[in-house]
């Protein structure tokens, strides 16, 4: 199965590590893309250099500053239990907007 999958989206990305090993797995083909609300680990991911970002940005869920549809594979991994319960629709609203399928 091909997943024709460009590009990637980790939303509360921390440091990269995810991002990391997607990186690895599809060779360094993809274009990444980071969101990180905690300006210490936005700092680091940049810094550290473990992959090439295509584009970061310290900002939190509620405002990715993205086009609706642009991102083939838009994903969170453990970020959601920050998030109050009464604006989880809202974070996962905006996750599914720049969310390309």
């Amino acid at each position: 199965m091909r997943l024709n999958i460009e590009s990637v989206l980790d939303v509360g990305s921390s440091i990269g590590l995810n991002l990391h090993f997607i990186d690895a797995i599809f060779e360094g083909r993809l274009k990444l893309y980071a969101v990180d609300p905690n300006r210490k680990a936005f700092d680091r991911l940049l810094s550290l250099r473990r992959i090439k970002i295509t584009k970061a940005w310290n900002c939190d869920v509620f405002r990715l500053p993205l086009p609706d549809l642009s991102i083939d594979l838009v994903f969170t991994s453990g970020v959601l239990i920050h998030i109050a319960p009464e604006d989880l629709g809202r974070a996962t609203d905006e996750i599914v907007r720049v969310a390309r399928r």
